[in-house]
């Protein structure tokens, strides 16, 4: 009985699933309208003007066999194999898999569930049908010929494996064949996308090295729109450009272009208009007026009256090279229709002011659920992101009311004629470069005077052909004549002269890409990263202050304590936006050495950095600086008063801090990326060196990812600064007093290890400062041997073989820091490490004991060591002093 019903659910549940795909646009076995063969309404005569190189194809679905021949020539000459081309779609739209075929893409099952417990047992419903299946739906089509990268894509794959993808409905599928015995190779990679108002498909092929990029776009055909719950569009109520301008609420543009004399050019022309809202034009006018600037609104009585009296009023470009009010609104149009769905982020246009730019941008959404102070920025019809034209926001603020309402404030609408898209703004004619911007501007002198030093000496070349450049895409943040006014004369001397990583802080001052400030939400603790041409993040936030009044800030680094205001916004150029701002930006890397290491709490070297005069002139320079506790502890050991200043300390005492100092800078700069194991490093000391040392941590010793300099721990890295990069470490390095054996002899508690060590083979190997891995010696004190038997001793000073044979077991090739040996474990296997000696049968065990000691243990038996002291330094290795000798 359970059997039998497990079969039954099983089979219902396959019932469900499958189900065959369409064939020729007809479902097998669903009744109901055929919506695949439907016959589109007729379209309105009015001529189009496509935008770009889209090419427009006015075709129901049922005529788009008939243009499908160039595709398939194209697969064709791809050989694209139906196995590798077909994948899953992702989304809700009902669509499981693809077929890459020009025709429309034909559902496998619908989304619709069959009635398999009710009346209906085996009655399938009738198919989902999305609405780019429906009537009144027409396709664009554009092919591209893609230039073939020779670089490897930003995964790190080569060009003949790259793999795309893109989130969100539709589907990635990449195939691939490489070049092999003279075979040709072929790409294939597709993917579709819905939006509110349209579905775009985009294929890219790729042939013997041809790369090709096919694309196919549905939306409702001009004179239609969306239709809700069932596919296709429907006819839409439209008018003219200049009545839907009014509509939707921009009575004062349209007598603009009334007074101005353009009514009879918007009323004619196909075209594109951002309209800005009444309030916008109101506010502009109040701006233009205490300006100084041209009378730019002008009431509807008024206007009429004033062109009666003078028809040529405002064709007239104003005396002083301002914008008259007929360039202001030709730069608000632009030809051929461009809908909401057109619009895609760094798009220009070229309106018919003279080819100014409206440069179009847009930005996700904030993921907060705050509302923003400036109101609604979204644009309703972009899935929640925010566009803008010039910087002003595309879209309307305003809350809806009721169907009717909305759909006039929805902020996009078409026209007959045109499109019609509101903005928050008035749209000034852009017509300058972001370098002619700052040539012309009068609060920004002092930082073209900067740009031009060194643009002089070449240094600036780069960043001055990028802000010249139309191509671009940039933001700037420039700084201004009272920016400059607030450095010192050493900062603004090492500015102008290049000597405080001039380049970095101008380059911290360029983002790519444009960033309006519309893309920062205007929502209290809100921060928007944004990451410079230098390689590090600014920080952008709008703080509210008085009487409501909000202000944008900006931070050059996190470590930069006030927040730099942010006056003059969207200072739009054809190839970006330009800020000004109140302060200089600094990043983390152009910081000074001595602001480094202040913010890094690394005051007392930093202070005799200062004191020995040293900061001004490090330049490429790698710096490991102790601690803080780390230069009291050999302060007090050395009976150094560090804490009273240089200016108390003797000429010997003042000497011993300067090569000290000088003792931990390498030139030339190394990051920690750069570091490697037994790597031996020249110091500004003459004839010193440092080593570096690699390790690991882990219980298994896999990897590397513990570091010394001289057995000192590197406790933190790559704290950057200008010419310079600082690692932390947990104690002062000493420089040596000489090789292995010179050490040993200049010790007093290894007086008796000296004499057993003279005359044998060893005392060459310890005094040879050429080894390149260096030693590690176990050096039992004077303490240790005189706790051996008189005979022992006798032998040992007496018989130099015997005393080789003995002290060859105490010398480890290569350096072994104690800080190396890995901490204990509860796993058995994992609590000791094995070293060899240079005594060829002795091997040693190593391990560290749950009270941090270390100990070396003889193996397979015998009685081991303890390491009393660690890490005395030579210059060609290290010494452990030991509590105990170990015999072969």
């Amino acid at each position: 009985m359970k059997a039998g019903l497990v079969c039954a659910l099983a089979l219902a549940v396959a019932v469900v699933v499958v189900v065959p795909s369409s064939v020729n646009g007809e479902w097998p076995f669903f009744p109901g309208p055929n919506w695949l063969s439907h016959e589109r309404s007729p379209m309105p005569s009015i001529p189009l003007a496509p935008h770009g190189s889209w090419v427009s194809s006015w075709k129901s679905m049922g005529d788009l066999a008939d243009s499908s021949d160039e595709v398939e020539e194209s697969e064709a000459e791809a050989e694209v194999l139906p196995d590798a081309i077909s994948g899953p779609l992702g989304g809700n739209q009902g669509t499981s898999w693809v077929d890459f075929s020009p025709q429309m893409f034909q559902p496998s099952f619908p989304t619709g569930f069959v009635d398999i417990f009710g009346t209906g047992l085996g009655r399938p419903l009738r198919p989902f049908v999305p609405w780019w299946k429906g009537p009144n739906v027409c396709v664009e089509k554009k092919e591209v010929d893609d230039e073939v990268p020779t670089r490897k894509d930003n995964t790190g794959r080569p060009d003949s494996m790259i793999v795309m993808s893109k989130e969100g409905t539709g589907v990635s599928v990449t195939s691939s064949a490489r070049e092999e015995t003279g075979q040709a190779s072929f790409q294939l990679f597709s993917v579709c996308e819905q939006t509110e108002l349209q579905y775009v498909c985009t294929r890219k092929i790729r042939k013997n090295g041809i790369r090709k990029t096919y694309t196919e776009k549905y939306h409702c055909c001009h004179g239609y729109e969306r239709a809700q719950s069932k596919p296709g569009c429907v006819e839409a109520r439209m008018v003219s450009v200049l009545e839907t301008i009014s509509e939707m609420g921009g009575s004062d543009f349209a007598e603009l272009v009334r007074s101005t004399g353009l009514e009879e050019k918007v009323s004619e022309m196909n075209m594109t208009v951002f309209v800005p809202s009444n309030m916008a034009i109101r506010e502009y006018a109040d701006e233009a007026e205490s300006a100084n600037q041209v009378e730019f609104y002008v009431p509807p009585a008024a206007a009429r009256r004033r062109r009666q009296i003078d028809s040529g009023l405002y064709e007239e470009r104003a005396d002083d090279g301002t914008s008259s009010m007929k360039d202001i609104v030709l730069s608000h149009m632009t030809s051929g229709f461009i809908g909401v769905e057109d619009l895609h982020d760094e798009q220009v246009l070229y309106s018919d002011n003279n080819n100014s730019t409206i440069r179009i941008n847009v930005y996700p959404a904030s993921n907060i659920n705050e509302r923003d102070a400036r109101g609604r920025m979204q644009h309703s019809l972009m899935g929640g992101k925010i566009v803008t034209a010039n910087c002003a926001c595309v879209g309307n603020k305003e809350e809806h009311t009721n169907d009717e309402e909305m759909r006039k404030n929805l902020g996009s609408r078409r026209a007959t004629n045109g499109v019609v898209h509101m903005v928050d703004r008035v749209l000034v004619p852009v017509q300058r470069t972001l370098a002619e911007h700052i040539a012309s501007h009068p609060r920004l002198s002092k930082f073209r005077a900067l740009l031009a030093a060194h643009a002089v000496r070449g240094a600036a070349e780069k960043l001055m052909k990028a802000l010249e450049s139309p191509n671009e895409a940039l933001t700037l943040f420039a700084p201004t004549n009272d920016a400059f006014d607030k450095l010192t004369m050493e900062q603004s001397d090492d500015l102008y002269r290049g000597k405080s990583c001039t380049m970095s802080i101008l380059d911290h001052h360029v983002v790519s890409g444009t960033l309006c400030s519309a893309a920062v939400p205007q929502i209290p603790e809100y921060i928007a990263f944004a990451m410079s041409r230098q390689g590090e993040n600014l920080r952008l936030e709008w703080l509210e202050g008085e009487a409501g009044q909000w202000k944008l800030t900006l931070k050059g680094s996190s470590e930069q304590v006030e927040k730099t205001m942010v006056h003059d916004m969207d200072i739009v150029a054809t190839n970006g936006v330009m800020h000004l701002i109140d302060s200089i930006l600094f990043p983390v890397s152009a910081r000074q050495v001595n602001q480094a290491l202040q913010d890094s709490n690394l005051t007392m070297f930093g202070t005799y950095l200062e004191w020995a005069g040293m900061t001004h002139d490090l330049e490429n320079v790698t710096l490991f600086v102790p601690t803080d506790e780390a230069m009291r502890k050999w302060a007090d050991e050395e009976k150094l008063d560090l804490e009273a200043g240089g200016e108390v300390l003797t000429e010997e005492e003042g000497q011993k801090v300067t090569d000290i100092l000088v003792y931990h800078q390498v030139t030339p700069m190394i990051n920690s990326c750069d570091m490697e194991t037994n790597q031996v490093l020249a110091t500004k000391l003459p004839n010193q060196t440092i080593r570096i040392m690699l390790s690991s941590s882990d219980m298994f010793g896999i990897g590397w990812n513990r570091a010394t300099v001289q057995c000192a721990n590197i406790v933190s890295t790559d704290k950057s600064a200008c010419n310079g990069v600082i690692h932390v470490i947990d104690k002062v390095l000493v420089p040596p007093k000489g090789n292995l054996f010179e050490t040993l002899a200049s010790t007093p508690s290894f007086s008796m290890l000296t004499q057993i060590l003279k005359g044998t083979k060893l005392e060459k190997e310890l005094s040879d400062s050429n080894g390149v891995n260096g030693f590690t010696f176990l050096a039992p004190n004077d303490d240790a041997l005189g706790r051996l038997e008189e005979t022992q001793i006798e032998k040992l000073m007496e018989d130099k073989t015997w005393a080789e044979r003995v002290m060859s077991a105490h010398l480890i090739p290569g350096i072994m820091c104690c800080s190396s040996v890995r901490t204990p474990t509860p796993w058995p296997f994992t609590r000791q490490q094995l070293v060899g000696t240079l005594a060829w049968d002795v091997i040693l065990t190593v391990h560290r004991d749950h009270k941090g000691h270390i100990h070396f243990e003889r193996e397979p038996l015998g009685r081991g060591a303890r390491v009393m002291n660690c890490d005395l330094t030579a210059t060609n290795g290290i010494i452990h002093t030991i509590n105990r000798i170990i015999f072969p």
